[in-house]
């Protein structure tokens, strides 16, 4: 049991109290002014109100006892197994995803999917073994990429390998042969990978090759 709810029990323990008092000296005090303060009578009320209220508060400790010592056994008892249990989910969550990411790499990089357009997150899903929604969140989680984006850095790789090895080539032609399906599109991702266009790019390359 944590703080918050330890501190919670302790106050709605003592507004039962406090409000059992007060009612209490309200509905035992109206007689009070029709009593004169010497009469036997008053003094015989101001007994019944005390003894009363001994009651009230034996009852309320006796009904709802302090949870704290029972709260703290229960919780040291149990912390070396939650631990374990929390040890160990948490170690199966690193295995799942050291081996999601090594089946995704090892697929795109003896495969290459990419190189089909209109490849989609539910193809490789299957081909990995996981599920569409696990494999979009895992690539969001550990590589901070989305799905698409994540194909197109591959392209975009491929492309430089092709510009390398085959020299000049025209970029419409290199844009369809690595899978993007316009010229807009393998512009940006280019941009986005390199920081630079194709053209800018294809530029630099060969003034660094010569």
């Amino acid at each position: 049991m944590n703080y918050a709810q330890i501190l919670k029990e302790h106050v709605d323990r003592y507004v039962k109290i406090y409000a059992c008092v007060f009612i209490s000296i309200g509905v035992l005090s109206i007689p009070l002014p029709f009593l004169t303060l010497n009469s036997v009578y008053f003094v015989a009320l101001q007994s019944i109100i005390w003894f009363s209220l001994g009651c009230l508060f034996f009852i309320i400790l006796k009904d709802d006892p302090m949870p704290v010592s029972l709260s703290d056994s229960q919780s040291s008892s149990q912390t070396p197994q939650l631990l374990r249990e929390e040890e160990a989910l948490y170690n199966n969550v690193l295995e799942d995803a050291g081996d999601t990411y090594e089946k995704l790499i090892t697929f795109f990089n003896d495969h290459k999917p990419y190189l089909k357009a209109g490849i989609n997150v539910n193809e490789v899903a299957v081909s990995v073994g996981t599920n569409r929604a696990y494999l979009s969140r895992f690539i969001n989680d550990r590589l901070n990429l989305n799905f698409n984006q994540f194909v197109n850095s591959y392209r975009v790789k491929e492309a430089q390998r092709v510009i390398t090895e085959q020299g000049v080539i025209a970029l419409p032609k290199l844009c369809k042969m690595v899978g993007f399906t316009s010229m807009a599109t393998f512009t940006v991702a280019f941009k986005l990978n390199t920081g630079m266009t194709p053209g800018e790019w294809c530029k630099h390359h060969k003034r660094r090759t010569h």
